[in-house]
């Protein structure tokens, strides 16, 4: 898997590919803890390329909401595969997350 992150303005997109897991998540918090000590605020996790995802991605997922909007900052998702959204649905994380089907459309909620 490769996480990767990219600053468009000032909103830090963050992508994850292939299957995000409890083996994998150590880099997402790596990259993610990179940005997090840059100060940014305005994130977009891409989830266009990710297949799955595990409970340990989801609690990842939970932790970086959490850094961020404590500091005053907002996480956005999208690109959710059908899997990956129903995972988000089941979980009710659809609720805890602003949810869009495609990085443009995120990029302009940011407007």
């Amino acid at each position: 898997m490769t996480t990767t992150a990219e600053k468009y303005g000032d909103v830090t997109v963050i992508s994850v590919e292939s299957e995000f897991s409890g083996d994998t998540v150590s880099q997402f918090r790596r990259v993610a803890e990179e940005r997090l000590a840059g100060e940014q605020q305005w994130f977009i996790l891409d989830f266009e390329k990710t297949v799955s995802m595990d409970s340990a991605a989801l609690e990842a997922l939970l932790w970086f909401r959490d850094e961020v909007e404590g500091r005053t900052g907002l996480v956005k998702v999208c690109g959710l595969d059908d899997t990956c959204a129903k995972v988000f649905e089941l979980t009710r994380f659809d609720r805890k997350f602003e949810v869009f089907g495609e990085l443009t459309e995120a990029m302009k909620s940011y407007e």
